[in-house]
């Protein structure tokens, strides 16, 4: 995350003109997208640069402060030259490394474009799931329930006099206000799903029963339990399946990048003092990972 320094100086902006410290002319003419809209001593910033930074949806409010921002970094910079900061020695260390860091990441981004979108197939996540690779317990109680719906406490106790697991959904169906799905077709539903007082009565129902007419969002829902799973259970693969994709996806997507950089391992030269690699790897033996990062290394 970059900070900006406030400044107390204010650079204005209008539309089309830009004053930078009286040492620009202001320019009214339209001018070619290659054209200086900024010069800051050597550096200037044209149009296509704008562009470029920001694409052509940008609207006029964020072009003024990319083009403020642009000046500062730029008036700052000139001043870190001025007072021989960028000859400070720790200060080329770390620009060295910004950069390294940049064209590390170009480079391995480049190599990911070519090999395309990836994505996780349904038939990968139903594999993962059934061979419980990826191990997710439910985190929260669920419940499969199905409910009637009336509009009253007093047409709620006609249709609960009597009621059954198996008359529930003839009985319940001609005078429900909500339609009653096939029971095979009822979801699994977290407790967030309801209010305090009816996740109360529903889950501490046993499964087969049916709770009392309960209010439910001003109306009346009598509830069958169908099922239910506490915290820790094994979820479903509908319940999970959004959640197994995201985790293979990104394992798939680690491996593109492993494999990635074990290419260069083999392509360029490199190597570790390996006295010291296996004292920290000795250290670290419970928390160690399956591969040696010296693997392939030449030992110095």
């Amino acid at each position: 995350m970059k900070f900006l320094v406030p400044f107390s100086v204010i650079i204005l902006v209008s539309v089309a003109v830009f004053i930078s410290c009286e040492k620009e002319t202001v320019v009214q003419t339209e001018q070619p997208i290659t054209a200086a809209v900024v010069k800051a001593g050597a550096s200037i910033l044209t149009e296509k640069d704008i562009i470029a930074a920001l694409g052509n949806s940008a609207t006029p409010e964020q072009t003024l402060e990319y083009i403020r921002r642009w000046t500062d970094k730029e008036l700052a910079s000139q001043a870190a030259v001025d007072a021989g900061i960028d000859r400070v020695e720790s200060v080329k260390k770390t620009v060295e490394n910004m950069k390294k860091e940049l064209l590390s990441a170009q480079y391995i981004q480049q190599e990911i474009d070519k090999i395309g979108e990836v994505d996780v197939s349904a038939e990968e996540v139903e594999k993962e799931f059934r061979e419980g690779s990826l191990s997710l317990p439910r985190r929260e109680p669920v419940i499969r329930a199905a409910k009637i719906t009336v509009a009253n406490l007093a047409d709620g106790w006609k249709v609960r006099d009597g009621l059954t697991m198996d008359t529930f959904r003839a009985r319940g169906a001609p005078v429900s206000l909500d339609p009653i799905p096939e029971f095979d077709a009822i979801k699994f539903e977290p407790k967030s799903k309801f209010t305090p007082e009816i996740w109360n009565a529903v889950f501490t129902t046993r499964v087969g029963g049916i709770t009392s007419p309960l209010p439910d969002n001003g109306k009346i829902s009598i509830f069958l339990v169908l099922d239910k799973k506490d915290v820790g259970s094994s979820a479903s693969l509908e319940e999970v399946f959004e959640e197994i994709k995201h985790v293979a996806l990104a394992r798939k997507q680690n491996k593109i990048i492993k494999d990635i950089y074990d290419s260069l391992r083999i392509r360029y030269n490199y190597s570790y003092d390996l006295a010291y690699i296996s004292k920290l790897e000795n250290a670290n033996k419970k928390n160690a990972q399956p591969d040696s990062v010296v693997q392939g290394a030449n030992a110095n």
